[in-house]
């Protein structure tokens, strides 16, 4: 049966985001074996795009070949979307000439998935709600309840959730009454990461165990076991921890027994980052030990660069600070390498194969160009050999034999010195790309510093203060924000994802989100700001990577796309500061505000007072809430910290360990009796004598203030 009477698992794979690194590693091993038809998780199908190219090749244009252009636009999507597509247009015009039913059904069925893969959810729908019509009128027959999951995918994608489980519970009737087990689970699947979503644990437990049960019944054991792991997390997420280890270990188990070795490291991993989660720093090291050269081999860059970052934690609470820096690092350079290398290069990659590839067609036709010269000719040369004496015919066909080798090596000489041309061209041009890119990062420096507040209109807005910004890279994925509106000073900390160029991308995107807050929207309270730029920035990265949602499945081709959705986003602490009044309004998504009280009593500096922000991003979130706002009475002398996470975070001094923000208040409390200006350089002066020769982690950005 080719694509339109199966589900989408690569959209469940990339739209079943998680709440943490943990559900990151059981997602990973739970859709593989739900949705795939062996344990190469993503499988390597390029025999069979082979087997099929070589049938189209062979094939009339008939309803076969509709069948195999269907097949094919499935299957290599999994690959690239792009000529997934192709494939599936080619089938759906082919369908649309010879009035073939299910073959224009099943073509519906790819184009939908593909552009859903794709975040166009328009066409998405629009192919979709064409392939439902067709089975509606009896005119195709593939598969109904893939058609329902499918659009219950694309419902969950616009987070109508409701509208999701309706059409997934009609997948479950209808499966059911066609005795179709594997695809009655791969339902229940899908709406338990609905429930999941909705903050219904207990109905998405429930849900799971429906599943184990249909695979347990099908002795699908890869299946099993991912649902044991996937209860396990559910359980995880309900406190309830040795249930959790319990139904976790079983999965494990199974993996181990059956010899399924795509997913014994996925869940070593799990069970890793479950012992962080538990304390228990030994047992995780061990575990991610055992995961770790696995990932490595497979190339699994993802699943890699989380295991890294949890087996740093493990050994940060295990107190080995040196091996928690070192996979730290490795951390860094990883996800830099993911979302930074692919970005930056790929462009310049792509021009550069353009260029080659347009000057080597030019030099292909000069060469058939001068071929047929050559064969002329020769052609002519002969003809007038025939004419000569028989005596002179024997030198005349030696001397033709010269001419053809000399032909031969003169035109061998030629490309070899065309080759050598084009190669010097290449590498200018690789010369100059590369100076472009850093020629461009360094005046988007220019412009991000542009943006900022310059240091007179701070002087201006707030006399008494101070702004500390280290960017990691040449630009920053932290800056500041200043504005003087009806007599407030309004100023930020922003810690955008990332650093470098992705995070000043980001952080351009909250600047200019902020102002309108202010100045469009006319809004003054910090947490109704806060609430907007949550909005705005989400609006904003709405289109880009890859969507949430369920999978869907299919009776004979079943496969997973791994790639990573965009997760945009920032932390950061809003205040309003009515210098009259001296009354602060501050709000904060993930970072606090500090305030030190002028206390002329107390000579050591006093204590920390911290107001706590919202636990919780600007960008995509699980369960949202409304930001908070605090009122603040200020006294004359009274200081005011904001700050990102780069400098507590900085690994560093005699031990390698982290600078922590224990240690930064302590050292705020010692240089209160500093004047405001003198504490920046103090605070820098501490950070480099920490850092030492240890690289710096990421951006750091402080602001203080005095009242």
């Amino acid at each position: 049966m080719v694509s339109g009477g199966n589900l989408n698992f690569r959209n469940f794979a990339r739209h079943s985001a998680p709440f943490m690194k943990l559900r990151i590693i059981l997602f990973l091993l739970f859709l593989c074996p739900l949705f795939l038809p062996n344990q190469s998780c993503p499988a390597q199908n390029q025999h069979k795009i082979d087997s099929l190219q070589s049938a189209l090749a062979k094939s009339a244009a008939d309803t076969n070949r509709i069948n195999i252009l269907a097949a094919l636009s499935w299957e290599i999507s999994y690959l690239n979307l792009s000529e997934g597509l192709t494939y599936g247009e080619q089938a759906e015009k082919l369908a649309e000439k010879l009035q073939f039913y299910t073959g224009l059904g099943n073509a519906y069925h790819d184009l939908g998935s593909i552009y859903l893969d794709m975040g166009d959810l328009e066409k998405a729908n629009t192919y979709l709600y064409k392939e439902l019509q067709l089975i509606e009128s009896q005119k195709a027959s593939t598969s109904l309840g893939g058609c329902y999951v499918e659009l219950g995918l694309l419902n969950s994608v616009q987070k109508n959730y409701p509208k999701a489980l309706y059409y997934d519970s009609l997948a479950i009737v209808v499966c059911k009454a066609q005795k179709r087990l594997k695809a009655e689970a791969v339902a229940y699947v899908n709406i338990s990461t609905i429930y999941s979503r909705m903050g219904r644990p207990d109905d998405a437990l429930e849900a799971n165990k429906k599943a184990l049960e249909l695979n347990e019944k099908l002795g699908r054991t890869d299946a099993v076991a991912s649902t044991y792991c996937n209860i396990g997390q559910l359980y995880a997420d309900k406190g309830q921890f040795d249930l959790a280890l319990q139904n976790m270990k079983k999965g494990h188990a199974i993996y181990v027994s059956n010899k399924l070795t795509y997913f014994i490291p996925h869940s070593f991993a799990m069970l890793g980052e479950f012992n962080n989660l538990i304390h228990k720093p030994r047992i995780a090291i061990a575990y991610y030990d055992s995961a770790i050269p696995f990932l490595k081999a497979s190339g699994q860059k993802e699943l890699l660069m989380e295991s890294y970052s949890g087996i740093s934690d493990a050994y940060a609470n295990a107190g080995d600070y040196k091996m928690a820096h070192t996979y730290h690092k490795l951390y860094s350079e990883l996800k830099d390498s993911i979302f930074n290398e692919t970005k930056e290069k790929e462009i310049t990659r792509n021009e550069l194969r353009y260029e080659f590839a347009k000057k080597e067609q030019e030099e292909k036709m000069k060469q058939q160009a001068e071929e047929m010269k050559h064969e002329k000719a020769d052609a002519m040369a002969k003809q007038e050999i025939r004419h000569q004496n028989r005596i002179l015919y024997v030198m005349g066909a030696l001397l033709l034999l010269m001419v053809v080798f000399a032909v031969f090596v003169y035109r061998s000489y030629n490309q070899k010195k065309k080759i050598n041309i084009q190669l010097e061209h290449v590498n200018a041009l690789i010369q100059e790309k590369n100076k472009s890119i850093t020629d461009s990062i360094n005046y988007a420096k220019r412009i991000q510093r542009a943006i900022l507040p310059s240091g007179k209109t701070i002087r201006e807005l707030l006399p008494s203060s101070f702004v500390l910004l280290r960017p990691k890279d040449i630009v920053s994925g932290d800056f500041y924000w200043m504005e003087k509106i009806n007599g407030k000073v309004f100023f930020s900390a922003v810690d955008c994802t990332g650093h470098g160029v992705p995070g000043a991308m980001v952080s351009v995107v909250g600047y200019n989100h902020l102002n309108r807050c202010v100045k469009e929207f006319g809004l003054s309270k910090p947490s109704d700001i806060l609430d907007k730029l949550n909005e705005l920035v989400q609006e904003t990265f709405s289109g880009l990577g890859g969507m949430n949602g369920a999978g869907r499945i299919e009776t004979e081709r079943e496969r997973e796309n791994s790639e990573d959705e965009v997760k945009d986003g920032m932390d950061l602490a809003l205040c309003s500061l009515d210098l009259k009044a001296n009354i602060l309004e501050y709000s904060g998504a993930n970072n606090p505000l500090w305030i030190l009280r002028n206390d002329p009593m107390n000579k050591a500096g006093g204590e920390i007072e911290e107001i706590k922000a919202d636990k919780q991003p600007i960008g995509k979130y699980a369960v949202r809430k409304a930001f908070t706002n605090h009122h603040i009475q200020l006294n004359s002398g009274d200081t005011i910290y904001i700050f990102s996470d780069g400098f507590a975070d900085q690994f560093g001094g005699a031990k390698g360990k982290k600078f922590k923000y224990k240690k930064l208040q302590e050292l705020l409390i010692s240089i209160q009796s500093k004047p405001i200006h003198e504490q920046e350089k103090l605070l820098l002066d501490t950070f480099i004598a920490w850092q030492d020769k240890l690289e710096q982690v990421d951006d750091v950005l402080v602001i203080g203030i005095r009242v």
